[in-house]
């Protein structure tokens, strides 16, 4: 394996390394909120392979526009 792939994981565990979940990580691809890695064929599977800077870069879209359970419906009483 070339020493460029041996740093690189895979998506499910980059978002555990990120903090959040494959779903999470999986829509905010789709969606554009943060930019992934090209995928590449290895064999005939096509993956994407995320460095740290990757990484680094969902957990300060996390920490600046993310907050697990943060109340929705408390939000929505305060303007009844």
């Amino acid at each position: 394996m070339p020493a460029n792939r041996r740093s690189k994981i895979s998506t499910k565990m980059a978002a555990k390394a990120a903090g959040i979940s494959l779903i999470t990580l999986l829509r905010w691809l789709r969606d554009g909120k943060v930019r992934g890695p090209k995928p590449v064929l290895i064999g005939a599977v096509g993956m994407r392979l995320w460095g740290e800077r990757d990484i680094e870069r969902i957990r300060a879209w996390k920490v600046k526009h993310f907050c697990k359970g943060r109340g929705r419906k408390k939000q929505a009483r305060k303007g009844e």
